[in-house]
Protein backbone atom coordinates (compact mmCIF):
# COMPACT_ATOMS: atom_id res chain seq x y z
CA UNK A 1 0.00 0.00 0.00
CA UNK A 2 3.40 2.58 0.69
CA UNK A 3 4.26 1.65 -2.74
CA UNK A 4 0.81 2.42 -4.20
CA UNK A 5 0.53 6.28 -1.98
CA UNK A 6 3.94 6.77 -3.23
CA UNK A 7 3.24 6.17 -6.92
CA UNK A 8 0.14 8.32 -6.62
CA UNK A 9 1.82 11.22 -4.99
CA UNK A 10 4.57 10.85 -7.39
CA UNK A 11 1.92 11.09 -10.52
CA UNK A 12 -0.02 13.95 -8.99
CA UNK A 13 3.44 16.26 -8.74
CA UNK A 14 4.04 15.33 -12.28
CA UNK A 15 0.25 16.25 -13.49
CA UNK A 16 0.50 19.68 -11.81
CA UNK A 17 3.78 20.68 -12.64
CA UNK A 18 2.44 19.64 -16.39
CA UNK A 19 -0.35 22.09 -15.55
CA UNK A 20 1.88 24.71 -14.30
CA UNK A 21 3.67 24.15 -17.72
CA UNK A 22 0.63 24.90 -19.71
CA UNK A 23 1.70 21.99 -21.98
CA UNK A 24 -0.78 20.58 -24.42
CA UNK A 25 -4.01 18.80 -22.67
CA UNK A 26 -3.38 20.35 -19.60
CA UNK A 27 -7.50 20.84 -18.96
CA UNK A 28 -8.10 16.49 -19.77
CA UNK A 29 -5.27 16.30 -17.15
CA UNK A 30 -6.91 17.95 -14.44
CA UNK A 31 -9.80 15.36 -14.72
CA UNK A 32 -6.91 12.54 -13.89
CA UNK A 33 -5.63 14.63 -11.40
CA UNK A 34 -8.95 14.58 -9.40
CA UNK A 35 -9.87 11.12 -9.84
CA UNK A 36 -6.78 10.27 -8.53
CA UNK A 37 -7.32 12.46 -5.19
CA UNK A 38 -10.31 11.16 -5.03
CA UNK A 39 -8.86 7.50 -5.15
CA UNK A 40 -5.76 7.92 -2.86
CA UNK A 41 -8.24 9.87 -0.14
CA UNK A 42 -10.37 7.08 -0.47
CA UNK A 43 -8.62 4.01 -0.35
CA UNK A 44 -5.17 4.78 0.52
CA UNK A 45 -5.17 7.69 2.81
CA UNK A 46 -6.40 5.80 6.49
CA UNK A 47 -6.88 9.31 7.90
CA UNK A 48 -9.37 10.20 5.36
CA UNK A 49 -12.18 8.97 7.59
CA UNK A 50 -11.17 10.31 10.63
CA UNK A 51 -11.21 13.73 8.98
CA UNK A 52 -14.87 13.47 7.85
CA UNK A 53 -15.54 12.71 11.46
CA UNK A 54 -14.01 15.25 13.35
CA UNK A 55 -15.17 18.26 10.61
CA UNK A 56 -18.46 19.46 10.10
CA UNK A 57 -18.85 17.64 6.35
CA UNK A 58 -22.28 19.57 5.81
CA UNK A 59 -20.57 22.90 5.84
CA UNK A 60 -17.29 21.52 3.43
CA UNK A 61 -20.01 20.50 1.19
CA UNK A 62 -22.25 23.38 0.60
CA UNK A 63 -20.08 25.67 -1.05
CA UNK A 64 -19.39 22.68 -3.80
CA UNK A 65 -23.05 22.89 -4.09
CA UNK A 66 -22.90 26.14 -4.92
CA UNK A 67 -20.18 25.83 -7.20
CA UNK A 68 -22.22 23.38 -9.30
CA UNK A 69 -25.59 25.40 -9.46
CA UNK A 70 -22.99 28.48 -10.61
CA UNK A 71 -21.42 26.20 -13.20
CA UNK A 72 -24.63 25.51 -14.71
CA UNK A 73 -26.22 28.81 -14.47
CA UNK A 74 -22.94 30.15 -15.89
CA UNK A 75 -22.74 27.73 -18.84
CA UNK A 76 -26.69 27.93 -19.39
CA UNK A 77 -26.05 32.00 -19.54
CA UNK A 78 -23.20 31.46 -21.92
CA UNK A 79 -25.18 29.48 -24.24
CA UNK A 80 -28.54 31.41 -24.40
CA UNK A 81 -26.12 34.97 -24.96
CA UNK A 82 -24.40 33.09 -27.68
CA UNK A 83 -20.98 33.36 -26.43
CA UNK A 84 -20.71 29.22 -26.57
CA UNK A 85 -22.57 27.25 -29.17
CA UNK A 86 -23.04 23.46 -29.25
CA UNK A 87 -21.68 21.69 -30.62
CA UNK A 88 -17.98 23.81 -31.42
CA UNK A 89 -17.82 24.87 -27.71
CA UNK A 90 -18.70 21.23 -26.37
CA UNK A 91 -14.88 21.29 -24.42
CA UNK A 92 -14.92 24.39 -23.22
CA UNK A 93 -19.04 23.90 -21.52
CA UNK A 94 -17.97 20.54 -20.43
CA UNK A 95 -14.70 22.13 -18.01
CA UNK A 96 -16.89 25.48 -17.05
CA UNK A 97 -19.66 22.68 -16.16
CA UNK A 98 -17.50 19.80 -13.85
CA UNK A 99 -14.02 21.75 -13.30
CA UNK A 100 -14.79 23.99 -10.56
CA UNK A 101 -17.31 21.72 -8.21
CA UNK A 102 -14.70 18.53 -8.80
CA UNK A 103 -11.73 20.32 -8.37
CA UNK A 104 -13.12 21.66 -5.00
CA UNK A 105 -13.97 18.49 -3.76
CA UNK A 106 -10.67 17.48 -4.24
CA UNK A 107 -8.83 20.11 -2.42
CA UNK A 108 -11.04 19.19 0.27
CA UNK A 109 -9.82 15.65 -0.12
CA UNK A 110 -6.57 16.74 -0.08
CA UNK A 111 -6.80 18.73 3.16
CA UNK A 112 -6.72 15.07 4.68
CA UNK A 113 -3.03 14.17 3.37
CA UNK A 114 -0.15 15.35 4.84
CA UNK A 115 0.26 18.81 5.19
CA UNK A 116 3.65 18.44 3.18
CA UNK A 117 1.76 16.85 0.40
CA UNK A 118 -0.29 19.91 -0.24
CA UNK A 119 2.90 22.06 0.07
CA UNK A 120 5.00 20.01 -2.73
CA UNK A 121 2.09 20.31 -4.40
CA UNK A 122 1.93 24.09 -4.71
CA UNK A 123 5.83 24.58 -5.51
CA UNK A 124 5.24 21.87 -8.42
CA UNK A 125 2.58 24.53 -9.41
CA UNK A 126 4.98 27.22 -9.42
CA UNK A 127 8.00 25.39 -10.78
CA UNK A 128 5.99 24.54 -13.80
CA UNK A 129 4.94 28.04 -14.67
CA UNK A 130 8.68 29.17 -13.84
CA UNK A 131 9.94 26.89 -15.85
CA UNK A 132 7.06 28.10 -19.01
CA UNK A 133 8.18 31.53 -19.13
CA UNK A 134 11.92 30.80 -18.66
CA UNK A 135 11.34 28.76 -21.88
CA UNK A 136 9.76 31.17 -23.39
CA UNK A 137 11.97 33.94 -22.78
CA UNK A 138 14.50 31.91 -23.75
CA UNK A 139 12.75 31.40 -27.24
CA UNK A 140 11.77 34.44 -28.04
CA UNK A 141 14.91 36.98 -26.88
CA UNK A 142 16.86 37.88 -29.73
CA UNK A 143 19.86 36.17 -28.40
CA UNK A 144 19.17 33.69 -25.65
CA UNK A 145 21.56 35.87 -23.20
CA UNK A 146 20.74 38.93 -23.86
CA UNK A 147 18.79 38.97 -20.42
CA UNK A 148 18.09 42.88 -20.74
CA UNK A 149 16.06 42.14 -23.37
CA UNK A 150 12.20 42.64 -22.25
CA UNK A 151 8.65 42.04 -23.63
CA UNK A 152 6.08 45.16 -22.49
CA UNK A 153 3.56 44.35 -25.22
CA UNK A 154 3.62 40.30 -26.28
CA UNK A 155 5.63 37.52 -26.13
CA UNK A 156 5.44 34.30 -28.57
CA UNK A 157 5.21 31.01 -25.74
CA UNK A 158 7.22 27.76 -26.44
CA UNK A 159 3.69 25.47 -26.88
CA UNK A 160 0.50 26.29 -27.14
CA UNK A 161 -0.12 28.82 -29.42
CA UNK A 162 1.84 29.75 -32.42
CA UNK A 163 1.16 33.16 -32.75
CA UNK A 164 2.59 35.91 -30.35
CA UNK A 165 0.43 36.68 -27.06
CA UNK A 166 -0.73 39.85 -24.81
CA UNK A 167 2.15 38.88 -21.65
CA UNK A 168 -0.90 39.70 -19.66
CA UNK A 169 -1.82 36.59 -20.39
CA UNK A 170 1.12 34.98 -19.30
CA UNK A 171 3.12 37.32 -16.73
CA UNK A 172 0.95 35.46 -13.82
CA UNK A 173 2.54 32.19 -14.77
CA UNK A 174 5.65 33.40 -12.70
CA UNK A 175 3.85 35.29 -9.76
CA UNK A 176 4.06 31.67 -7.81
CA UNK A 177 7.65 31.74 -7.83
CA UNK A 178 8.13 35.01 -7.21
CA UNK A 179 5.95 34.66 -4.02
CA UNK A 180 8.43 31.86 -2.66
CA UNK A 181 10.84 35.00 -0.80
CA UNK A 182 8.63 35.16 2.04
CA UNK A 183 8.81 31.08 2.73
CA UNK A 184 12.59 30.98 1.52
CA UNK A 185 13.55 34.01 4.04
CA UNK A 186 11.39 32.27 7.15
CA UNK A 187 13.57 28.92 5.52
CA UNK A 188 16.77 30.83 5.44
CA UNK A 189 16.57 33.02 8.82
CA UNK A 190 14.12 31.00 11.28
CA UNK A 191 15.74 27.21 10.70
CA UNK A 192 18.70 26.07 12.83
CA UNK A 193 18.88 23.08 10.45
CA UNK A 194 21.38 23.40 7.72
CA UNK A 195 18.27 21.21 5.14
CA UNK A 196 16.04 23.96 5.78
CA UNK A 197 18.72 26.81 5.22
CA UNK A 198 19.80 25.06 1.68
CA UNK A 199 16.19 24.72 0.98
CA UNK A 200 15.13 28.20 1.65
CA UNK A 201 18.05 29.16 -0.81
CA UNK A 202 16.36 27.04 -3.38
CA UNK A 203 13.55 29.02 -2.52
CA UNK A 204 15.01 32.63 -2.91
CA UNK A 205 16.81 31.24 -6.00
CA UNK A 206 13.44 30.24 -7.54
CA UNK A 207 12.13 33.62 -6.26
CA UNK A 208 15.13 35.69 -8.02
CA UNK A 209 13.99 33.50 -11.42
CA UNK A 210 10.42 34.70 -10.95
CA UNK A 211 11.20 38.47 -10.37
CA UNK A 212 13.22 38.63 -13.50
CA UNK A 213 10.67 36.85 -15.50
CA UNK A 214 7.96 39.61 -14.14
CA UNK A 215 10.54 42.14 -14.72
CA UNK A 216 11.11 41.05 -18.60
CA UNK A 217 7.27 40.75 -19.06
CA UNK A 218 7.11 44.40 -17.07
CA UNK A 219 4.30 42.94 -14.69
CA UNK A 220 2.90 45.27 -11.81
CA UNK A 221 0.60 42.90 -10.23
CA UNK A 222 3.65 40.93 -9.08
CA UNK A 223 5.18 43.49 -7.06
CA UNK A 224 1.67 44.30 -5.18
CA UNK A 225 0.77 40.63 -4.25
CA UNK A 226 4.90 39.84 -3.20
CA UNK A 227 4.02 43.30 -0.80
CA UNK A 228 1.14 42.21 0.75
CA UNK A 229 2.88 38.49 0.49
CA UNK A 230 6.07 39.27 2.46
CA UNK A 231 4.66 42.06 5.20
CA UNK A 232 4.04 39.40 7.61
CA UNK A 233 7.17 37.69 7.89
CA UNK A 234 8.72 41.01 7.41
CA UNK A 235 7.53 41.38 11.33
CA UNK A 236 8.37 37.70 12.40
CA UNK A 237 11.94 38.24 10.99
CA UNK A 238 12.16 41.18 12.27
CA UNK A 239 12.15 40.27 15.46
CA UNK A 240 14.34 37.03 14.89
CA UNK A 241 16.74 38.94 13.55
CA UNK A 242 17.29 41.63 16.11
CA UNK A 243 17.70 38.80 18.79
CA UNK A 244 19.96 37.00 16.44
CA UNK A 245 22.17 39.66 15.28
CA UNK A 246 23.01 40.65 18.90
CA UNK A 247 23.45 37.21 20.27
CA UNK A 248 26.72 35.32 20.33
CA UNK A 249 25.91 31.88 19.48
CA UNK A 250 26.74 30.08 16.44
CA UNK A 251 23.57 30.30 15.18
CA UNK A 252 23.74 33.35 15.52
CA UNK A 253 26.93 34.25 13.57
CA UNK A 254 26.03 31.82 10.60
CA UNK A 255 22.35 34.24 10.32
CA UNK A 256 24.65 37.10 10.47
CA UNK A 257 26.58 35.81 7.60
CA UNK A 258 24.10 34.60 5.47
CA UNK A 259 22.42 38.11 6.26
CA UNK A 260 25.75 39.91 5.09
CA UNK A 261 26.01 37.73 2.24
CA UNK A 262 22.09 38.25 0.71
CA UNK A 263 22.84 41.99 1.46
CA UNK A 264 25.93 41.87 -0.90
CA UNK A 265 23.99 39.98 -3.71
CA UNK A 266 21.26 42.48 -3.44
CA UNK A 267 23.22 45.47 -3.36
CA UNK A 268 25.38 44.12 -6.65
CA UNK A 269 22.12 43.14 -8.25
CA UNK A 270 20.64 46.23 -7.45
CA UNK A 271 23.30 48.10 -8.90
CA UNK A 272 23.66 46.66 -12.25
CA UNK A 273 19.31 47.08 -12.73
CA UNK A 274 19.98 50.32 -11.55
CA UNK A 275 19.40 52.03 -15.25
CA UNK A 276 16.59 49.53 -15.64
CA UNK A 277 14.87 50.26 -12.40
CA UNK A 278 15.04 54.53 -12.70
CA UNK A 279 13.31 53.80 -16.02
CA UNK A 280 10.34 51.42 -14.28
CA UNK A 281 10.40 54.17 -11.36
CA UNK A 282 10.17 56.94 -13.80
CA UNK A 283 7.42 55.59 -16.47
CA UNK A 284 5.24 54.21 -13.09
CA UNK A 285 5.74 58.06 -11.46
CA UNK A 286 4.71 59.83 -14.36
CA UNK A 287 1.42 58.27 -14.44
CA UNK A 288 1.35 59.40 -11.17
CA UNK A 289 1.11 55.48 -9.64
CA UNK A 290 -2.44 55.65 -11.68
CA UNK A 291 -4.45 52.40 -11.81
CA UNK A 292 -7.21 52.52 -14.46
CA UNK A 293 -8.80 49.56 -13.17
CA UNK A 294 -10.08 51.72 -10.24
CA UNK A 295 -11.55 54.04 -12.81
CA UNK A 296 -13.50 51.28 -14.32
CA UNK A 297 -14.43 49.18 -11.42
CA UNK A 298 -16.19 52.26 -9.76
CA UNK A 299 -17.53 53.15 -12.69
CA UNK A 300 -19.44 49.78 -13.68
CA UNK A 301 -20.56 49.35 -9.82
CA UNK A 302 -22.75 52.92 -10.69
CA UNK A 303 -23.95 51.50 -13.35
CA UNK A 304 -24.64 47.42 -12.76
CA UNK A 305 -28.51 48.02 -12.57
CA UNK A 306 -29.06 48.56 -16.34
CA UNK A 307 -27.71 45.11 -17.26
CA UNK A 308 -28.44 42.75 -14.52
CA UNK A 309 -28.47 39.74 -16.93
CA UNK A 310 -24.97 39.72 -18.70
CA UNK A 311 -24.67 39.89 -22.30
CA UNK A 312 -21.84 42.22 -22.34
CA UNK A 313 -24.85 44.88 -23.26
CA UNK A 314 -23.76 47.27 -20.65
CA UNK A 315 -21.71 50.37 -21.41
CA UNK A 316 -19.54 52.11 -18.87
CA UNK A 317 -17.58 55.29 -18.98
CA UNK A 318 -14.32 55.27 -17.79
CA UNK A 319 -11.31 57.62 -18.07
CA UNK A 320 -7.87 56.69 -18.45
CA UNK A 321 -4.73 57.82 -16.12
CA UNK A 322 -4.20 60.83 -18.35
CA UNK A 323 -8.40 62.05 -18.53
CA UNK A 324 -9.07 60.69 -21.95
CA UNK A 325 -12.74 59.31 -22.01
CA UNK A 326 -12.64 55.57 -22.28
CA UNK A 327 -15.74 52.98 -22.50
CA UNK A 328 -16.47 49.43 -21.54
CA UNK A 329 -18.37 48.17 -24.35
CA UNK A 330 -18.26 44.84 -26.16
CA UNK A 331 -19.78 46.31 -29.20
CA UNK A 332 -17.83 49.04 -30.15
CA UNK A 333 -14.19 48.66 -31.89
CA UNK A 334 -11.65 50.05 -29.64
CA UNK A 335 -13.31 50.47 -26.61
CA UNK A 336 -12.74 47.48 -23.07
CA UNK A 337 -14.28 44.87 -23.36
CA UNK A 338 -13.27 43.18 -19.72
CA UNK A 339 -13.59 44.44 -16.51
CA UNK A 340 -10.48 42.64 -15.39
CA UNK A 341 -12.04 41.17 -12.39
CA UNK A 342 -13.54 37.86 -12.60
CA UNK A 343 -16.54 38.92 -10.43
CA UNK A 344 -17.41 41.63 -12.86
CA UNK A 345 -16.80 40.10 -15.93
CA UNK A 346 -19.15 37.34 -14.96
CA UNK A 347 -21.70 39.88 -14.15
CA UNK A 348 -20.96 41.65 -17.49
CA UNK A 349 -21.03 38.42 -19.20
CA UNK A 350 -24.25 36.43 -17.54
CA UNK A 351 -25.60 38.50 -15.08
CA UNK A 352 -26.38 39.05 -11.47
CA UNK A 353 -27.41 35.28 -10.68
CA UNK A 354 -24.39 33.01 -11.76
CA UNK A 355 -22.29 35.88 -9.91
CA UNK A 356 -24.55 35.43 -6.40
CA UNK A 357 -23.96 31.61 -6.53
CA UNK A 358 -20.36 31.93 -6.66
CA UNK A 359 -20.22 34.70 -4.27
CA UNK A 360 -22.13 32.12 -2.25
CA UNK A 361 -19.50 29.53 -2.86
CA UNK A 362 -16.38 31.84 -2.27
CA UNK A 363 -17.60 32.91 1.22
CA UNK A 364 -16.90 29.71 3.79
CA UNK A 365 -13.28 29.30 1.82
CA UNK A 366 -11.91 32.63 2.11
CA UNK A 367 -13.43 33.14 5.68
CA UNK A 368 -11.93 29.93 7.06
CA UNK A 369 -8.73 30.56 5.50
CA UNK A 370 -8.37 34.12 6.82
CA UNK A 371 -9.61 32.44 9.93
CA UNK A 372 -6.90 30.05 9.88
CA UNK A 373 -4.36 32.39 9.23
CA UNK A 374 -4.89 34.40 12.60
CA UNK A 375 -5.42 31.74 14.47
CA UNK A 376 -1.82 30.55 13.52
CA UNK A 377 -0.06 33.91 14.01
CA UNK A 378 2.80 34.42 15.45
CA UNK A 379 3.60 30.81 15.25
CA UNK A 380 3.86 30.45 11.22
CA UNK A 381 6.25 28.24 9.71
CA UNK A 382 7.54 28.40 5.85
CA UNK A 383 4.42 26.21 5.18
CA UNK A 384 2.29 28.71 6.16
CA UNK A 385 3.76 31.29 4.78
CA UNK A 386 3.33 29.66 1.37
CA UNK A 387 -0.37 29.11 1.70
CA UNK A 388 -0.09 32.79 2.63
CA UNK A 389 1.28 33.88 -0.33
CA UNK A 390 -0.93 31.86 -2.50
CA UNK A 391 -3.94 33.77 -1.20
CA UNK A 392 -2.36 37.13 -2.21
CA UNK A 393 -1.31 35.72 -5.66
CA UNK A 394 -5.07 34.37 -6.15
CA UNK A 395 -6.45 37.33 -4.64
CA UNK A 396 -4.41 40.27 -6.52
CA UNK A 397 -5.46 37.49 -9.89
CA UNK A 398 -9.19 37.33 -8.86
CA UNK A 399 -9.51 41.39 -8.48
CA UNK A 400 -7.30 42.59 -10.96
CA UNK A 401 -7.01 40.32 -13.95
CA UNK A 402 -9.86 38.60 -16.25
CA UNK A 403 -8.42 35.31 -15.09
CA UNK A 404 -11.89 33.30 -16.33
CA UNK A 405 -10.66 34.50 -20.09
CA UNK A 406 -6.47 34.81 -19.53
CA UNK A 407 -5.41 32.13 -18.11
CA UNK A 408 -8.19 29.35 -17.52
CA UNK A 409 -6.01 26.52 -15.80
CA UNK A 410 -5.00 28.99 -13.13
CA UNK A 411 -8.94 30.01 -12.46
CA UNK A 412 -9.89 26.48 -12.61
CA UNK A 413 -6.88 25.29 -10.11
CA UNK A 414 -8.18 28.12 -8.17
CA UNK A 415 -10.98 25.79 -6.89
CA UNK A 416 -8.72 23.66 -5.46
CA UNK A 417 -7.04 25.45 -3.43
CA UNK A 418 -10.16 27.25 -1.94
CA UNK A 419 -10.98 23.34 -1.02
CA UNK A 420 -7.72 23.20 0.42
CA UNK A 421 -8.01 26.31 2.38
CA UNK A 422 -11.16 25.32 3.28
CA UNK A 423 -10.44 22.62 5.75
CA UNK A 424 -6.61 23.30 5.92
CA UNK A 425 -8.01 26.77 7.59
CA UNK A 426 -10.31 25.15 9.82
CA UNK A 427 -7.49 23.08 11.26
CA UNK A 428 -5.55 25.99 11.42
CA UNK A 429 -3.09 25.32 8.48
CA UNK A 430 -1.51 22.07 10.84
CA UNK A 431 -0.49 18.57 10.54
CA UNK A 432 -3.75 16.82 11.31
Amino acid sequence: MLLVKRLIDGLLLLLIGYVGLHLPRSFLLLYLFVVLVFLRATFVQPDFRALLKDLNWVKALRPALFLLLFSIAYCLGMLAWGFWSLPKDAQDVFNALFLPPLLFLAGTQAASFRRLWSTRLLLSYALGGLIYLLVALFLAREHWWSWSEVFPVSISVPWGSSAEINVRSVEQNGYSALLLLAPGLLLLFGSVAASSRFLGVILLALSACGAHVVWALQGRLAWLALLLSTVPVAFLLAKRMVGALFSSSSFAWRTRFIFTACFAAALGIGISLLGHLRSLVLGISAEGFCDERLFLFASMLGHLHQAPWGGRLLEVPVWNCGGQPLILSAAKAGALNMAHNVLLDIYFTVGFLPLLLLLGALASPVLAAFRGFVCSWPFWDWQISLRWSWLCFLACQWMLQPLQYSDGLLYYFSFFILGLFLVEGRRGFNDA
